[in-house]
C-alpha cells in the first residue's frame, strides 16, 4: 500500500487564493493524503473556507487557532499528522495535479525528494522557472544551491516523517524560518533525490512577509544567518566560504528591497565578522569585500544600496568558485 502523504497548509487571511490552493492538493492524482489546515485566526472568512472544506471532504481537517505565526501553524499541523511522508503548501500557493505522485514515485526509502517550482503573480503570471538541474552528491551541496538562488524553500520537497523527528519550526522569527528549519534538517544528513519538474507554483503577493517594507522582523533573516554560520562546518573551508558569499548575498537582498538604518548596522558589522573568517585560497577575495563593505558608510539612499549589491554580484559570477 502506498504511504499516507500528510500536507500540511497553514492558513492566514487569503480567503482570494485559498480554495485554488486546496482544490489543487484534492485533484491530485496521488489519492492516499490528508490535508490539514491549519487556521492562524483569520478573520478575512478564511476560517469559515477551512470548516467548509472540512465537512463536505473526508481528507481534510481543520485547526483553529490564535495568531501566532506561519511557524506556530506548521508546528501544529506537524504534530498532527498521521502521514510517513510531509507536504508543506502556503494557502495562497498551488500544485500541480501530480505532484504528490512524482514526488512519492522517486522516493524509495529517501528522507527528502525536492523538485522545481515556478514563480507567479497573483494574475497567474509566470515571473521565473526554478529548474533543479544539476545532480547532487550531498545535501550539504543541495542546501548550498538552495542559499544561491535566496530561497530556503520547504515548499517543493517531501519530507519523510522520520527525517524531520523532533525538528520544528523556530516560532521566535518570523522570516527565513524554513531555511533554518532546512539547515537544522540538513545537519542530520539525509538521503535525498532531486528532479527537474516544475510541481509548485509560488504566488508571489504584495502583501506578503517577504514583499513588505522594512520592519524589526526583517532582522530575523539576518540572525538566521548567524545561526547558519556558527553550526556550519568550519573544517570544510569551501563550503564555509560559500555560506559566508550567500548569506551576504541574503542579506544584500534584503537590504536593498527596503534599506533601514538600523539594518544596515547590523547587517554591516555581520558581514564584516564573518568574511574574517574565511580562510586559504579565497581569503583575499572574501576580505577585499569585507574591507569595501567595512568602508561604506550608510546613505538613505537605493544608489549606495545598490553599488553594494552589485559588487557583490559581480564577486558571485567572477569567482565561481569559491
Amino acid at each position: 500500500m502506498k504511504s499516507l502523504i500528510s500536507v500540511i497548509v497553514p492558513v492566514y487571511n487569503v480567503k482570494n487564493f485559498l480554495c485554488k490552493c486546496i482544490e489543487s492538493v484534492l485533484n491530485q492524482t496521488y489519492k492516499n493524503f490528508e490535508i490539514i489546515l491549519v487556521d492562524d485566526g483569520s478573520t478575512d472568512g478564511s476560517a469559515e473556507l477551512c470548516d467548509y472544506y472540512a465537512e463536505i471532504e473526508n481528507k481534510v481537517c481543520v485547526i483553529h487557532k490564535k495568531n501566532g505565526g506561519v511557524s506556530s501553524a506548521r508546528n501544529i499541523g506537524i504534530n498532527n499528522a498521521k502521514g510517513d511522508y510531509i507536504f508543506f503548501i502556503d494557502g495562497d500557493d498551488w500544485i500541480e495535479s501530480n505532484s504528490l505522485e512524482y514526488l512519492y514515485s522517486l522516493s524509495k526509502n529517501r528522507d527528502i525528494i525536492y523538485g522545481g517550482y515556478i514563480i507567479e503573480n497573483i494574475n497567474g503570471k509566470k515571473i521565473i522557472n526554478i529548474v533543479i538541474e544539476k545532480k547532487y552528491s550531498t545535501y550539504d551541496e543541495l542546501f548550498f544551491d538552495c542559499c544561491k538562488n535566496l530561497s530556503g524553500f520547504i515548499h517543493n520537497k517531501l519530507y519523510s516523517r522520520k527525517i524531520i523527528g523532533e525538528t520544528r519550526f523556530d516560532e521566535c522569527i518570523s522570516m527565513c524560518e524554513d531555511l533554518k528549519f532546512n539547515f537544522d534538517i540538513m545537519c542530520k544528513n539525509p538521503s535525498f533525490v532531486s528532479c527537474s519538474e516544475l510541481l509548485y507554483h509560488y504566488v508571489m503577493r504584495p502583501g506578503s512577509a517577504i514583499h513588505k517594507k522594512f520592519d524589526e522582523k526583517k532582522l530575523d533573516g539576518a540572525k538566521v544567518w548567524d545561526y547558519i554560520m556558527s553550526h556550519a562546518d568550519k573544517n570544510n573551508i569551501m563550503m564555509f566560504n560559500r555560506y559566508t558569499f550567500y548569506m551576504v548575498s541574503s542579506m544584500t537582498y534584503m537590504l536593498r528591497s527596503s534599506p533601514n538604518v538600523k539594518f544596515y548596522n547590523y547587517f554591516q558589522n555581520r558581514i564584516v565578522i564573518n568574511y574574517s573568517k574565511c580562510r586559504l585560497e579565497n581569503s583575499i577575495k572574501f576580505r577585499l569585500l569585507a574591507v569595501l563593505y567595512k568602508n561604506f558608510s550608510f546613505v538613505p539612499s537605493l544608489v549606495i544600496v545598490n553599488i553594494l549589491f552589485y559588487i557583490n554580484k559581480i564577486f558571485l559570477f567572477k569567482w565561481r568558485s569559491i
